[in-house]
This record gives C-alpha cells, structure tokens and sequence, in this order.
C-alpha cells in the first residue's frame, strides 16, 4: 500500500500544478496604465510605554514621581489665600513638567491620572487664571483618552464646569492697605 502511494504522489503533485497553470491562463489581465503611486508615510514610532522614573521633564526637571508628590503637597496644604502665593511657582513648574510629560510619553499610564488630579488641584484654587488651564487639561484628557475612566470623568467634570469670576485674589488687598472702598477714594495725603 505504501508503495502505491510514492507512485501516485508524483502524479497527483502533476495534476495540482496543472490545475494551477490553467486556472492562470483562464484567469484575466489585471489593467496596467503604467503609473506607479508611491506614497510618503511619516509615522513616529511608538513611545515607550512609561516614562522612567529617573527622567526629568520642564524647566525644573521634575520627574513624574514628583509631579505626583506635588500635586498630593499641594492639595494637602489647601486653599486659603495666604497659601496660594506660596503655590504659584510650583503649581507652574507641575504644569511645565506635565506639557513635557505627555509630549514624551503619551502612552503613560499614569499621566491621565495625574492630568485629572492637577486639574482638579487647579480647579479648587478658585483663580480665574487657572481656570483655562485645568479646562484644557480636562479637554485634552477627554479626548486623549475618551473610552476610559479618566476620560469619562474628564467630560463629565467639564459639563459642569463653573468658571470663576475674573478677579484675582492674588492681587487681594493686604491687612495693611485699606479695608473698603471709602478708605481708599477719600485717603488723605499725610
């Protein structure tokens, strides 16, 4: 039996390839007008999942552990005004970091996180000039990232948004200036 089958599988392999060749010669041309399109893809590559813990974003270098340790001091030290002065310089060196955070690594899983939490730390400051940077940190949260968690909240957080009034209470008067208005119109020169 085995012998009847090494002589028949030359034939059969003969009969597949000639079943082949008939079925390509039956088979139209496809039309060639001669012209070749080429096309230019410019894709980066894909970043690295995270961001290292020892790499360094914005102009203080901060890593992404401590944007997340600032964020957490921050919110901890809370809201009053004679905090918030204090709050300015790292409140801009968390958001230059996160700028270069998200360039770098958008892929990171702890970026959309730590994007919610700092637009939520600028969100209770109650500063009319940072409400246009936690709305775009929510926005690009949302959008990045919108069949998530993070995104969800993002857009729910942004549907009820309440801006605040264009008053700046870092230019609040000090205890030393004058207390009402009447003061300051009819002060007297000493």
């Amino acid at each position: 039996m085995r012998q009847l089958l090494l002589a028949l599988a030359p034939l059969a392999s003969g009969c597949i390839v000639a079943a082949y060749a008939a079925a390509a010669l039956a088979a139209p041309m496809p039309f060639d007008d001669r012209k070749a399109l080429t096309y230019d893809v410019k894709a980066a590559p894909l970043t690295p999942e995270s961001a290292p813990a020892d790499e360094y974003f914005g102009r203080a270098k901060l890593s992404n552990l401590g944007v997340k340790n600032i964020i957490h001091d921050i919110t901890i030290e809370g809201n009053s005004p004679l905090a918030v002065p204090r709050q300015v310089g790292r409140i801009q060196a968390v958001g230059w970091a996160m700028a270069d955070w998200a360039d770098k690594y958008p892929r990171d899983r702890w970026l959309p996180s730590a994007m919610i939490k700092f637009a939520t730390l600028l969100q209770s400051k109650h500063q009319p000039a940072y409400d246009q940077s936690a709305i775009s940190m929510l926005y690009l949260v949302a959008n990045r990232y919108p069949k998530t968690w993070f995104g969800k909240y993002a857009t729910g957080q942004l549907s009820k948004y309440d801006e605040q009034a264009n008053v700046d209470m870092l230019n609040s008067p000090d205890v030393q200036e004058f207390a009402n208005v009447i003061d300051y119109v009819l002060a007297t020169r000493r």
